[in-house]
C-alpha cells in the first residue's frame, strides 16, 4: 500500500508546487482545462441531454416559490437553522455593519479619518519632516 501511496503523494505535492510557482504552467493548465471542459460539454453532456430529452423533462418541473409568511417557509427556515434570525442574503454585509455602527453610536466616517491620517503621514515622509 505504501509502495503506491508514497510516490503518488510526492508526485501530487511536486506538481502542486510547480503549478503554484510557475505562471506558464498555470496558464497552460488553465487553458487545457477550459478546452477539455468545452470538449466534454460538446461531445458528452449535450448529446446525453439530447438523448434523454432533458429540455422537455426540465420544462415539466414546476417552479414553486414559497411565500415569506407561510407555514412551509417557517418549517424550511427551521430545517436550515433560520428560525431565530431570518437573514436576507441580498442585503450587503457592509451596509448592515455600517447601520449597526451608527445605531450603536460609532461614527460611520472612521475609515475616512484613518485615510486622512495615513495620507498626512505619507505627505510628511515624502517631504522629509
Amino acid at each position: 500500500m505504501m509502495e503506491i501511496a508514497a510516490p503518488a503523494s510526492f508526485a501530487i505535492i511536486g506538481l502542486s508546487l510547480l503549478m503554484a510557482f510557475s505562471e506558464k504552467l498555470r496558464g497552460a493548465v488553465t487553458r487545457s482545462h477550459k478546452i477539455a471542459s468545452g470538449l466534454a460539454k460538446d461531445f458528452l453532456v449535450l448529446p446525453t441531454k439530447t438523448f434523454l430529452h432533458w429540455q422537455t423533462f426540465k420544462s415539466k418541473i414546476p417552479t414553486v416559490s414559497v411565500p415569506d409568511d407561510s407555514s412551509m417557509r417557517e418549517r424550511l427556515d427551521g430545517y436550515m437553522g433560520y428560525e431565530r434570525h431570518r437573514v436576507k442574503f441580498d442585503e450587503d454585509f457592509w451596509q448592515r455593519r455600517q447601520k449597526n455602527d451608527t445605531r450603536a453610536g460609532g461614527s460611520s466616517n472612521e475609515p475616512d479619518i484613518m485615510l486622512s491620517v495615513l495620507a498626512e503621514k505619507a505627505r510628511r515622509k515624502k517631504e522629509g519632516v
